[in-house]
């Protein structure tokens, strides 16, 4: 493209000459280029792609089809990034990212102080993960109900449940739970009516699994699921 304006303009005197490269006149030299940029820019630009959303302008055309296809871009840029006094005010909510990995660092800190500050009532709680739990979840799979009344979990204002918590979540189990208080009564006043209570605490574990990852099947893969084993 260069050399056919830089001709036009020697040919009849009007317009401004542009440069002409090397690449320009050189096969060999423009493959070469080519080659560096795919080795070492396009992968940087690709990785640099997941963060920033931005497209590849293709300058084979014309200067004003390169010109109008930037313009288009820039346009959508703008459109994309959020103004800064709104960029402000939303950035005081913490990035999911953020959280997902100070989460693991605390709960690393709080597995590794259970071990050693309360290794007896840790050990414990271990033994009932392994006893009460684990026949369940390998029974029920995938998505897993359990109730559990053990005085264990809320020993220590509750650090067994915590712990309960933290292994499963360790051991890549995804946990919710409910709470609940459940009367059953004693006795009954006949005169007065007073129905005396005592209280069950009841926790009901929700557990489930990362969900599998599918692939096409190959030969190498028949069943079509990917296996992480810790």
């Amino acid at each position: 493209m260069c050399i056919c304006i830089y001709r036009k303009v020697k040919q009849i005197g009007i317009g401004k000459e542009h440069h002409i490269r090397e690449t320009d006149v050189s096969e060999e030299k423009a493959r070469y280029r080519y080659g560096q940029f795919h080795s070492q820019v396009y992968h940087s630009l690709q990785l640099i792609q997941k963060k920033f959303p931005f497209h590849f302008i293709n300058a084979e055309g014309s200067p004003d089809e390169v010109k109008r296809s930037i313009e288009t871009e820039l346009a959508y840029q703008s459109r994309t990034e959020l103004a800064d006094a709104t960029f402000d005010n939303v950035r005081r909510i913490p990035l999911a990212g953020e959280i997902k990995k100070d989460a693991r660092l605390e709960l690393v800190k709080r597995l590794d102080g259970y071990e050693k500050f309360h290794k007896v009532f840790f050990d414990e709680i271990i033994r009932l993960v392994i006893r009460d739990f684990i026949p369940v979840i390998k029974q029920q799979a995938l998505t897993v109900i359990l109730r559990s009344e053990n005085p264990l979990l809320f020993e220590k204002e509750g650090m067994g449940l915590r712990m309960v918590l933290d292994l499963l979540s360790e051991r890549g189990y995804r946990v919710t739970l409910d709470y609940l208080k459940e009367r059953y009564p004693d006795k009954i006043d006949l005169h007065t009516g007073l129905i005396t209570c005592h209280v069950v605490k009841i926790v009901v574990f929700h557990i489930a699994f990362p969900p599998p990852k599918i692939r096409h099947a190959t030969a190498e893969s028949i069943d079509g699921w990917d296996t992480h084993i810790v």
